[in-house]
């Protein structure tokens, strides 16, 4: 088990960054506990040992700080910046990770530690408490065991494996319920400033979004894009089970096109899989400039605005069914349908104002 001094002194020194970064993560710890998260997409915490041998003791027996390097029957532990001390181990040290017994193949450098010396002979150990550290934020990635938390100057590295325990919601749970988004809180062993090995993860499911809303830009055959004001634009999956509305009206996939507003549930289960659409409808009214085949022009200039009908368009005039030969220049009409554009509409229904005819 002896290791290469060059390599030994290279983690000290990254280790003993552990201090200070692991330090500073206890108030944020403690927030968590507490049901608060902290604005960073991750961070770290230090803790003590159970047996609470703080590395700033200075009892003649106890001494802590970063293994820099281990032998058959020695660890070398650097307190701080302060030179690296060997110490010996026998066959009767024991060994604690966190507050379980365990074995001296617990020990790898760069990890925290406690041990309790000889009271007879100082450079002899006779208990050795791995200490453990909480890291925690939201998942950015995950290859393989390995899960990354929060990205840039921000990131850290959880490793998992078979004796890793998790939990979700207070119940037993599995790696595979840990994703993309998801939050977890971690405990183990800090192997330096940025990497912790887990025994135990905290799982947060990922807060599903199960409305969307916003214009058609583009539509494929079990596919809706659809961009939110300004935001980048989302494709979401169809089914043949997704149902459609026009309004209140069902209707089938065909009534949507490019352009449309458009509200969508999502299925709560598969966030990006859509189970119902409704096609958002909207109001324009004016008094009519122009008639060009099934296209009324309302307004002029800057407040142009077109209307588009069809076989399935509903007139009404004077609250009686009508046509649209009814309607002619210089009418005043309010028509309901689907906004294609800011100044164009699809009508299903154009209702004709009786005795509003002007020369406006």
């Amino acid at each position: 088990m002896h290791k290469n001094s060059v390599k030994s002194i290279t983690r000290g020194a990254a280790s003993a960054a552990i201090c200070a970064a692991l330090a500073l993560g206890t108030a944020g710890i403690a927030s968590a506990h507490d049901g608060q998260h902290s604005d960073k997409n991750a961070r770290t915490s230090h803790h003590e040992s159970t047996s609470h041998h703080s590395e700033s003791r200075t009892d003649n027996d106890e001494v802590g700080g970063i293994v820099t390097a281990l032998g058959t029957n020695s660890i070398t532990i650097q307190h701080h910046n302060a030179t690296p001390v060997a110490y010996t181990t026998t066959s009767a040290t024991t060994y604690r990770l966190g507050t379980t017994p365990t074995t001296v193949a617990a020990l790898a450098v760069g990890e925290n530690i406690d041990v309790v010396l000889s009271s007879t002979t100082p450079t002899m150990v006779t208990a050795v408490d791995v200490d453990l550290a909480n890291v925690e934020g939201h998942v950015t990635a995950i290859s393989g065991n390995t899960i990354t938390l929060g990205s840039g100057s921000d990131t850290r590295t959880v490793t998992v494996s078979s004796s890793t325990t998790f939990v979700l919601g207070g119940v037993a749970s599995t790696f595979g319920a840990i994703v993309v988004g998801s939050h977890i809180e971690a405990r183990g062993v800090a192997m330096s400033s940025s990497v912790l090995d887990a025994m135990s993860v905290k799982i947060e499911p990922v807060r599903l979004h199960t409305h969307a809303a916003g214009i058609v830009t583009a539509l494929g055959t079990n596919s809706i894009t659809i961009q939110h004001h300004n935001a980048t634009p989302v494709a979401y999956t169809t089914t043949s089970a997704t149902t459609y509305r026009l309004g209140t009206t069902p209707t089938t996939v065909a009534v949507l096109a490019v352009g449309e507003n458009i509200d969508v549930v999502l299925s709560s289960t598969t966030p990006p899989m859509v189970t119902a659409v409704d096609v958002d409808l909207a109001n324009v009214e004016g008094h009519v400039t122009a008639i060009s085949g099934n296209t009324i022009t309302l307004g002029s200039g800057s407040d142009t605005r077109t209307v588009t009908v069809g076989t399935a368009t509903t007139y009404t005039l004077g609250h009686v069914a009508s046509a649209l030969s009814a309607v002619v220049v210089g009418s005043h009409i309010e028509a309901r349908g689907v906004a294609t554009s800011s100044t164009a509409l699809t009508a299903t229904s154009v209702k004709i104002n009786v005795g509003d005819h002007d020369d406006k």
